[in-house]
C-alpha cells in the first residue's frame, strides 16, 4: 500500500467524494487495485464561450462578427441566431461564413424563409466537432422589404497558436 501525503490530494478525494469526515475516515492510502488518474494537460479540456455576437437590420447587409487576433487559432462550437421580422418581409436570407486555410470563404450556415407574414425565430446549433475559422467570420442578413431584425452569437474557444 502506497501512503498518500499530499494533502491536496487528500482535499480533492475528499470533496470529490463526497466523502463525509465526521461520518468516515477519508482513505489515506492507495491500494493495489486504485490506480490513481491524473489530468496532465487541463488545457486540453476547453471550455466554449460566447466569442462575437452581432445584429443585422437592413436590407442586405454583411459584415464581420469576428476577426482572428494574431498568434490565437478560434474553434467554433456552436451557433445562435434568432430573428424578428413584420408581416412585410419578404424572403429572407441569413448566413454565416468563415474563411478557410486557403482564404476562401465556406458557408457555415444558412437559412431562407419565404413568407410574408410577421414571425419570430431562434435556433440554437451545437457542432460535434470544432471548426477552425482561420481569418474571419463574416454574418449576413439579406431581404428586399420589410423590417427584419437577426441576432447572432458565435460560440467556441481560442487556443494560443505559438507558430502565428
Amino acid at each position: 500500500m502506497v501512503q498518500i501525503n499530499n494533502s491536496d490530494l487528500s482535499k480533492e478525494l475528499i470533496q470529490g467524494a463526497k466523502i463525509q469526515v465526521n461520518r468516515e475516515t477519508p482513505p489515506n492510502q492507495l491500494a493495489d487495485k486504485v490506480v490513481p488518474v491524473m489530468e496532465v494537460n487541463p488545457k486540453l479540456l476547453r471550455r466554449a464561450m460566447i466569442l462575437s455576437n452581432g445584429t443585422s437590420a437592413t436590407t442586405s447587409s454583411g459584415s464581420v462578427l469576428l476577426a482572428i487576433p494574431t498568434g490565437r487559432e478560434v474553434w467554433i462550437t456552436g451557433l445562435s441566431i434568432s430573428n424578428i421580422q413584420d408581416a412585410n418581409c419578404d424572403n429572407i436570407l441569413f448566413y454565416i461564413d468563415i474563411k478557410d486555410e486557403n482564404g476562401t470563404f465556406r458557408r457555415l450556415y444558412s437559412k431562407q424563409k419565404f413568407t410574408l407574414t410577421a414571425t419570430n425565430m431562434s435556433e440554437n446549433i451545437q457542432f460535434s466537432y470544432p471548426i477552425r475559422a482561420y481569418s474571419v467570420v463574416a454574418l449576413g442578413c439579406s431581404f428586399t422589404v420589410g423590417t427584419s431584425n437577426t441576432t447572432y452569437s458565435i460560440l467556441g474557444y481560442y487556443v494560443d497558436n505559438p507558430n502565428a
